[in-house]
């Protein structure tokens, strides 16, 4: 994105938490966002803000702005890249649990199928990869550089900060960013959840 901003707009891109394994600040995605919010405060103190997140990072961007504007903040700009936010609505009962889940892999069987007839060397590549990694800590694809390796605690702490965080209304304009193809299934492509 940098090179379509102006000289005089500085960007930033924030360091994910956890390379290190320090857990410190993972517990919730309020938490994420007020730890990142200190490095941006940091460099700029009044603001305006202009706030981009890619997938996971577009929800603690949006933690970010709803933060900032707490604080009588202006948010010039919020931009989600991709971001999923999933089905928070399931209930904790084994049985509507193992309903979801069924229907969800359904729906994911279909899409992978319809998928493969137009896009056949991506699906296969991505499915690939997926297995791969699944059952192959280790595994790199050729020529791929390994830029960050979160254990598996870090990892857990991620996703139990996504599954617990409850959405806030606000009345934060937000710009959603989506791609036009997509190869890995999600359940709402309209709306991204």
């Amino acid at each position: 994105l940098a090179p379509f901003f102006s000289e005089d707009q500085p960007l930033y891109g924030i360091q994910a938490l956890g390379l290190d394994g320090d857990l410190t600040h993972l517990d919730s995605i309020e938490s994420i966002a007020a730890r990142y919010l200190t490095e941006v405060l940091e460099q700029n103190p009044k603001g305006p803000y202009i706030l981009m997140g890619y997938s996971y990072g577009g929800l603690v961007a949006y933690e970010m702005a709803r933060q900032l504007t707490a604080m009588g903040k202006e948010i010039k700009m919020l931009g989600i890249l991709d971001t999923n936010v999933s089905d928070r609505t399931v209930s904790n009962a084994v049985i509507s649990r193992l309903f979801f889940k069924i229907k969800h892999q359904l729906k994911k069987a279909v899409f992978i199928s319809t998928n493969l007839f137009k896009h056949p060397k991506d699906v296969i590549k991505y499915q690939w990869l997926l297995f791969n990694r699944r059952f192959n800590k280790s595994y790199k694809e050729e020529g791929e550089e390994q830029i960050y390796d979160y254990n598996s605690k870090v990892i857990d702490a991620y996703d139990k900060a996504y599954i617990t965080y409850e959405i806030k209304p606000s009345d934060l304009s937000v710009h959603v960013f989506r791609v036009k193809e997509r190869v890995y299934f999600i359940d709402d492509f309209t709306y991204l959840g």
